[in-house]
């Protein structure tokens, strides 16, 4: 992703938090916790923004919408915890699988320098 486009990101992130918060004092669905919901989803979407697609940003951007999905899903009532772990383990695992066959490119992160030249 271009460095224009990073500016957004803080911009992007107290924006969602501050809905969140809204969400939570007009008690929108009550019992959801909106700011832990909607830092989840927020750090999804971050995360394939600034990293863009590769074998970790396809796995973590994801699940981390599927937690938030979920996290409502629960604190509604619709699904109970037991159910909602061994569920979010399966999609992980698929997100693992899916970005093995599409032959995704590693991540972008340098190693750290540890101060040998060869």
């Amino acid at each position: 992703m271009a460095n224009q486009n990073k500016r957004f990101v803080a911009p992007v992130v107290v924006i969602v938090i501050g809905l969140c918060w809204l969400l939570n004092e007009l008690a929108i669905l009550p019992g959801v916790d909106w700011v832990w919901t909607g830092s989840l989803a927020a750090a999804g979407i971050l995360i394939l923004i600034v990293e863009g697609v590769n074998k970790i940003s396809f796995v973590l951007g994801p699940f981390l919408i599927c937690s938030s999905i979920f996290s409502i899903l629960r604190s509604t009532n619709v699904i109970e915890f037991n159910i909602e772990a061994p569920i979010l383990i399966a999609i992980l695992g698929l997100l693992m699988f899916v970005a093995e066959i599409l032959k995704l490119p590693g991540c972008k992160i340098d190693p750290p320098d540890n101060g040998s030249e060869n």
